[in-house]
């Protein structure tokens, strides 16, 4: 149910007008529905419904004064996204690390002296790379052979039944990973 929550928020923050804003409302603490519209080239009533839908994907929290409505940043919803997104870097650091290992243990423990991790926080995206000393090939091959891709994919405790992995234009990656409580989490990619 949480994932849902996580989702509908990222889902309304995924418009530019609501993610202005929220950085509007963030920038200035508490702004009325007036407030936000006198900023915006749309009429006050589609402002409204932008308004709305923040709030109710708990990103804008609205307090009522009169005929005023007043705005504010969700502290709570806004905590729980951040929350996510850190167990979803945690998630991606530890299968990496994984990668990492195998990679070495490839390599013949061959040291890796350049590897680095970089975020970077975009308008409407998150990216996190991650570097690696080793060459294009066997990057390629430890990321899309099914062989080498079950040795490290997935949270500890995994494992993971590979049904297609079709890189061509088109083509389906179909997987399943295996949770250690024996439920199944079915994943499927088409390129």
């Amino acid at each position: 149910m949480l994932y849902f929550l996580y989702m509908n928020a990222f889902a309304a923050l995924a418009d530019d007008t609501r993610r202005e804003i929220v950085r509007l409302v963030a920038k200035n603490g508490k702004l009325t529905s007036t407030e936000i519209s006198q900023n915006f080239k749309m009429t006050p009533p589609a402002i409204s419904q932008h308004l709305k839908v923040l709030k109710e994907a708990k990103v804008l929290h609205m307090k009522k004064e009169a005929q005023r409505r007043i705005y504010s940043l969700n502290n709570s919803g806004i905590d729980e996204m951040e929350d996510w997104l850190l167990d979803i870097k945690n998630l991606w650091n530890k299968r990496l690390d994984n990668l990492d290992k195998y990679l070495l243990k490839i390599r013949r423990k061959i040291p890796c002296i350049r590897n680095y991790a970089e975020t970077i926080v975009e308008s409407n995206k998150v990216i996190y790379k991650r570097y690696l000393d080793v060459p294009v090939d066997l990057a390629f091959e430890v990321w899309s052979s099914q062989e080498h891709l079950s040795q490290w994919w997935g949270p500890e405790g995994f494992t993971l039944t590979i049904k297609s992995m079709d890189f061509s234009n088109g083509g389906v990656w179909d997987f399943i990973m295996h949770g250690p409580d024996g439920h199944d989490y079915k994943i499927r990619f088409n390129l």
